[in-house]
């Protein structure tokens, strides 16, 4: 799940709010852009963007916005998990100069929902979220289908024939991952054990390294990491373990530690979402998926000495997945989206 620190005091969002309408840049934009193809965007984070994961990677994704396409941004993060508080937050940024609310994360779905029911005349866009309005579309990088790339390449890779996971995303994510990677696993490698995923509370981290060195204890030679990256990092230095990251590319940050990443860019879609913006495409009511076939939002890196036959392999299953000939099984995230498109 995303991080979910403390709710921002109301007197905080108040100042943060009102930077956002005294910014510069917004006050000159709202004289001469009328709708929301030319923003100004507000976004809200439920975790930190300096999480250096999840977060970050949806922070980095507006950044790029506002640099290359010259749409005003402004952020609102460490907002937590609490329904009302979210609600709170979201009523405050519907009544300010933006005309798109971007909230990245699912958690907060129903909030979203109830946001965008109340304010018809806005519009919001949710990454990865699994409710819709006629103004609340979806932007879904579809983050299974690297997990089961990852899966394939760990069960190869594996000497043990065991394999670890250790979650701290919103549950029917972390189950929605590793069920993608134990598919994935099980294809390259009908003998491969993986064990259940792990999934202890986010914001306990000795919890978080319990995990790993506990998965590590019962043989898993690579763990599959989803969420609180960098703690598991830390806590399985000496220890002799290979491990998978996944959201952004984990092998390029941290090459010593990691022999693959799933990589599944929040940040990349947002830069989508700001196109079509641009473009005037943008629609709600509309859940838009991104997979391999969007190669800057979803692929699988892999470190630079992976064995050929591997990224033979999985190179191979790739090309599958993107056209449609292997099936990931499917679990309640995708009945709750299949709900949503009804």
């Amino acid at each position: 799940m995303t991080d979910t620190s403390k709710t921002l005091p109301s007197m905080q969002r108040r100042r943060l709010l009102t930077a956002f309408a005294a910014s510069p840049l917004v006050a000159a934009c709202q004289g001469s852009f009328a709708g929301p193809e030319r923003g100004p965007i507000a976004a809200l984070f439920l975790g930190r963007i300096k999480d250096g994961d999840f977060d970050e990677q949806g922070s980095l994704g507006l950044q790029r916005m506002s640099r290359e396409l010259g749409i005003p941004v402004r952020m609102l993060d460490g907002v937590g998990s609490d329904r009302t508080a979210v609600l709170d937050a979201l009523r405050e940024l519907a009544t300010s100069p933006a005309t798109m609310i971007v909230v990245h994360g699912g958690a907060a779905s129903e909030a979203v929902q109830r946001a965008a029911w109340e304010f018809p005349r806005k519009r919001f866009t949710q990454i990865q979220g699994d409710r819709l309005r006629p103004n609340l579309a979806i932007y879904r990088v579809r983050d299974e289908q690297s997990a089961w790339l990852a899966g394939g390449a760990a069960a190869m890779l594996s000497k043990s024939g065991v394999l670890g996971h250790v979650s701290t995303k919103d549950r029917d994510d972390a189950i929605a991952l590793h069920t993608a990677f134990t598919a994935g696993a099980r294809t390259t490698n009908a003998r491969i054990h993986v064990l259940d995923a792990a999934m202890p509370a986010a914001l306990d981290t000795d919890a978080i390294g319990r995990a790993a060195i506990a998965q590590i204890g019962t043989g898993a030679d690579h763990l599959f990491v989803t969420g609180s990256t960098t703690t598991v990092v830390e806590a399985v230095r000496g220890h002799s373990v290979r491990l998978i990251g996944q959201g952004r590319d984990w092998v390029a940050t941290h090459p010593s530690f990691f022999v693959a990443s799933a990589v599944a860019d929040t940040g990349a879609a947002i830069m989508r979402l700001g196109q079509d913006m641009q473009d005037s495409i943008w629609r709600g009511d509309l859940i838009r998926y991104y997979g391999l076939r969007y190669p800057e939002m979803v692929r699988l890196v892999t470190a630079a000495n992976a064995p050929a036959n591997v990224l033979a392999t999985i190179d191979d299953l790739a090309g599958q997945l993107a056209a449609g000939r292997i099936q990931i099984p499917r679990t309640e995230r995708d009945r709750k989206l299949d709900a949503a498109s009804r």
